[in-house]
């Protein structure tokens, strides 16, 4: 189980808490820019992720921000089990994208 602090709001008031994630991460791969927006990126280590119902296992994070699926990227190759995605933005030097697979193993 991996867990990480955050400010949430509980009855309108700003309070720190701990997030504990019960499913363990298949890996964690960082991606450095730039990147042209449309350009496939491939998954580490022959990774696969799954989109079920419009729902991802693949969480992607951009500068420490988490980015929506089919807003901020989309898949790329055909499924069920895809290798690669798309941005819909580019992203440029200094940029950092954090790609993280979880679920049960």
């Amino acid at each position: 189980m991996s867990s990480s602090s955050a400010l949430v709001l509980v009855n309108g008031i700003g309070r720190m808490t701990t997030i504990t994630s019960s499913l363990p991460p298949i890996y964690s791969q960082t991606v450095s820019g730039p990147v042209t927006a449309s350009t496939p990126i491939t998954l580490p280590a022959s990774g696969t992720y799954t989109v079920v119902s419009g729902v991802t296992s693949l969480n992607i994070y951009l500068n420490g921000q988490k980015l929506i699926y089919s807003v901020d990227y989309n898949t790329s190759g055909s499924g069920p089990n895809y290798t690669a995605f798309v941005l819909t933005q580019n992203i440029v030097t200094g940029d950092v994208l954090e790609l993280r697979e979880e679920r049960n193993t």
